[in-house]
């Protein structure tokens, strides 16, 4: 007889408990996240409470992507102002603390490469693409750190209902600085860099307005290597 492959999939060890345990009288979880192997995005549970933060693996392949992004972006990097630190509850802005550079891509679908990393972001959240913001490219060097904030505010107009952080390099060794961390979750979560890995962060609630767990910042860079970053905002 001819060989039969079966798809092989991997769901997260909560829901498969929960499938595993459903009665008869037990209803089915709301939501079951699908992994994939290899070097195709699949998705990995950060918090089991709030805010809800996911990271999705290879995301950005690191075989020419990373480095289209990187390069495109150096050219505009200019030193970061703080002008869209939103503060809670206020139409403020916070003064800058932070230290980094950033700019901003608006890639269009005669980009390529840039085209192909959006329909794969889009795939596999299902955000759409019409509600992406830019590409938001950012730089930190030696001592570059951004201090806790938030990156929707509740009475801003154009709520960014969630947020799509790509890492551009991978943590060198040893190096315990530039990690995204979200210090008001329960227990508080340190993500270091892993090249082509996205972190994805609700900043809405599940009745929407701002999620006051969501807050977050990105630690100091202690050595001489620098972090590079892409995001886009979900509108």
């Amino acid at each position: 007889a001819d060989a039969i492959d079966f798809p092989c999939v991997m769901i997260s060890l909560t829901s498969g408990n929960m499938l595993a345990s459903a009665g008869p009288d037990q209803g089915l979880p709301d939501r079951v996240r699908i992994y994939s192997g290899g070097d195709r995005p699949f998705f990995e549970d950060v918090s089991a409470g709030g805010p809800m933060v996911y990271l999705i693996h290879n995301l950005m392949s690191g075989d020419g992507e990373v480095e289209h992004v990187i390069e495109k972006a150096k050219k505009s990097l200019r030193p970061y102002t703080g002008d869209a630190d939103y503060l809670h509850g206020t139409d403020a802005t916070a003064p800058s603390k932070a230290i980094f550079d950033r700019t901003y891509l608006w890639p269009t679908p005669l980009h390529t490469t840039f085209q192909a990393i959006t329909d794969r972001l889009t795939q596999v959240t299902g955000f759409p693409q019409e509600h992406l913001g830019p590409w938001q490219v950012n730089r930190h060097g030696k001592g570059g750190w951004h201090a806790p904030h938030y990156d929707s505010l509740k009475s801003f107009h154009h709520e960014q209902s969630a947020t799509v952080m790509v890492f551009l390099d991978d943590a060198p060794e040893g190096e315990q600085g530039g990690g995204l961390v979200f210090p008001a979750a329960d227990p508080p979560i340190k993500i270091l860099p892993k090249k082509g890995m996205a972190v994805v962060w609700h900043n809405s609630g599940p009745e929407g307005g701002l999620d006051d767990l969501s807050v977050h910042g990105e630690l100091r860079i202690l050595g001489d290597a620098a972090k590079y970053t892409a995001k886009r905002w979900v509108y």
